[in-house]
């Protein structure tokens, strides 16, 4: 596989033609019900265990949420309650049950996978925590001087992938967390062109089908199509798509945070799956306001001009995984 550039280069002048915000979060968490010194370990707690959340939801925070939107406020109702709960010793101490019965709390339909694998990631948090010496992952941050990449591997990004959690070689946790605590205005970095996409499945799917990267293989094509994809294979495909999302950054004059929220927004509200709203977003449309088009658009995908899969009618869905990189 590889990067095609000159398909970065169009997609780059059409960024720069769209004009997009800047890079924040949609879903705003009011993190001023934990202390401010407290507010970093409740995202690196959260963050940990975000993953292969498809079929999460229920109703939290007076709606109904999905995934990551359904698992962020059900954990901080709880880590409201209890501040204690993102310290290393609790953490270490973390029990599927416990674990389950957060998740569950606001709405006992919900369901999660894994449960005991995620409160496993929480464990190890912990114990991360307490070989390093450290009662805080902010701690971190002021031992790495800011920096996200060291040349002696003190960086913030380098010293996180100790974690299990946090050990995907194309780092999607490490960066969104990260990105999180950038815009919640609790960390600063004085390397911030360190700081790169957290590409999961919705970016895979749509960048794969924009054409930014090209499967060479042919068999490799058909494992994707098949959903026969191994995690060595699926380390490699982001990674490309890590590097891809970097070149448009160059070309564009855009961070790559802000491409990231742009892509992932613009991928998971419209180029679903099955059905993408190519040509027009049907009524219900959940793209935020400020990625769409003005009106007299017809609100059509932002992107379609450039897009190797607007008018195929067999494109490239989603492969299953298990993994909890992602």
């Amino acid at each position: 596989m590889r990067i095609d550039i000159a398909k970065c280069e169009r997609l780059a002048k059409l960024i720069t033609e769209i004009q997009i915000p800047a890079d924040q979060e949609e879903l705003t968490l009011n993190l001023s019900v934990i202390p401010f010194s407290g507010r970093a370990d409740f995202l690196f707690s959260l963050v940990a265990i975000c993953h292969q959340t498809k079929a999460l939801q229920g109703q939290v925070a007076g709606g109904h949420r999905k995934g990551w939107d359904y698992l962020s406020h059900a954990l901080l109702a709880a880590f409201a309650n209890d501040h204690s709960l993102v310290s290393p010793t609790r953490l270490q101490k973390f029990s599927a049950v416990e674990l389950w019965e957060i998740i569950r709390a606001p709405d006992s339909s919900a369901i999660i996978t894994d449960i005991e694998g995620r409160a496993g990631l929480l464990n190890n948090l912990g114990e991360f925590l307490v070989t390093a010496g450290m009662e805080s992952i902010n701690e971190l941050h002021a031992q790495s001087g800011g920096f996200l990449h060291r040349v002696d591997s003190g960086g913030i990004l380098q010293r996180l992938s100790l974690a299990k959690a946090y050990s995907d070689p194309v780092r999607k946790k490490s960066l969104y967390l990260c990105m999180l605590a950038k815009n919640q205005g609790l960390w600063e970095f004085k390397d911030p062109e360190h700081l790169g996409p957290p590409v999961d499945y919705h970016e895979i799917r749509g960048h794969l089908r924009l054409g930014t990267i090209r499967i060479e293989d042919g068999s490799l094509l058909e494992q994707i199509r098949r959903g026969e994809v191994t995690e060595d294979t699926d380390i490699e495909i982001r990674a490309t798509i890590f590097n891809a999302i970097m070149e448009v950054s160059k070309r564009s004059g855009e961070t790559p945070a802000a491409l990231h929220y742009f892509f992932w927004n613009l991928f998971r509200s419209c180029c679903l799956p099955s059905m993408p709203h190519c040509a027009g977003c049907p009524d219900g449309c959940q793209l935020p306001a400020r990625y769409r088009l003005p009106k007299g658009s017809q609100r059509q995908c932002s992107l379609e001009s450039v897009c190797d899969s607007r008018s195929v009618k067999d494109r490239i869905v989603d492969y299953p995984l298990k993994t909890d990189f992602y």
